[in-house]
This record gives C-alpha cells, sequence and structure tokens, in this order.
C-alpha cells in the first residue's frame, strides 16, 4: 500500500516503493508507521461495522493509488491487488478524513465499495490534502488493469 500524491507512486515494499515510471525510492520509517496505522483504521472501521450489526466489509489490498488531473476535474486512482470486476460497484461511500500522523500533509479515509450484493468491499486511501479533491471522481483498477470510472 502506498501514499498517493500528485506525481503517482507504487507499490511498496519492505525494502522500497516502486513508481509507475520504473524508478524505485526507499521505503523509511514514516512510510512503514502510515502503512501499520492504515491497516489498524481498516480494522477498526470493520469492528465498528460489524459491532453495529452491519455485514463484515471485505478488505482488499492496494497496490498503488495516485491523484490524477483530468481538466479541471481530480480523479482518485486506486489500483487494487484483486482480480474483482470494479464496474460492479453501486456507491461509494468515503468517511471523514483524517490527518496521518506519519505524513504531514496527508489525510486518510475509509472507502466503502457497495455491489447488489449485502457485503461492502473496504480499502484504504491516503491522499495529499487538496481543497480541490471532494473524493467524488474515483478510477478503479484491478490485476487486469481493468478501469472502472465512477
Amino acid at each position: 500500500m502506498s501514499a498517493p500524491s500528485s506525481a503517482k507512486l507504487g507499490h511498496v515494499t519492505d525494502e522500497y516503493i516502486s513508481h509507475d515510471d520504473g524508478s524505485t525510492t526507499p521505503v523509511d520509517d514514516s512510510d512503514r508507521r502510515a502503512t501499520a496505522w492504515m491497516k489498524t483504521n481498516v480494522d477498526n472501521e470493520i469492528q465498528r461495522i460489524v459491532g453495529q450489526g452491519g455485514p463484515r466489509p471485505i478488505p482488499i489490498p492496494i497496490k498503488n493509488t495516485c491523484i490524477m488531473r483530468e481538466g479541471s476535474k481530480i480523479v482518485n486512482r486506486v489500483e487494487a491487488d484483486t482480480a474483482f470486476n470494479f464496474d460492479k460497484i453501486k456507491q461509494i461511500m468515503v468517511s471523514d478524513p483524517l490527518p496521518c500522523p506519519f505524513k504531514p500533509g496527508y489525510q486518510y479515509v475509509n472507502v466503502l465499495l457497495f455491489t447488489a450484493q449485502p457485503m461492502p468491499i473496504i480499502i484504504p486511501y491516503l491522499y495529499k490534502q487538496d481543497p480541490k479533491n471532494k473524493l467524488t471522481d474515483w478510477v478503479l483498477l484491478n490485476n487486469k488493469l481493468e478501469r472502472s470510472h465512477h
């Protein structure tokens, strides 16, 4: 899972972040702490939903994220580590943003994806704060790089 920015970031391993352009950046301690913090937030949100009698959301690991600009529109791009067809998504709900304590200037949200089935999908999303980003436009990609715009 990686922290998005205005530049595309790629997959995070224990040693480096591989970027979409083929370059790599060493992972620092703040990246590791942010990743662990996001996992804790996802786990807490799952427990909160289940505790209120809701269905247990299915967490999907994220390979990379970025913010894209399409004209004046900001689009939140998420590439997930799944073969799931994101065209099946009927509704997206986003939690209130939390500032990331390990990445100054970044916000975190839980993103719930709903299909016609009663079981939601949950994904973590960390993004560089931008007042123009209303988190309303999404591009979701799966392992097959099938693109779904919402």
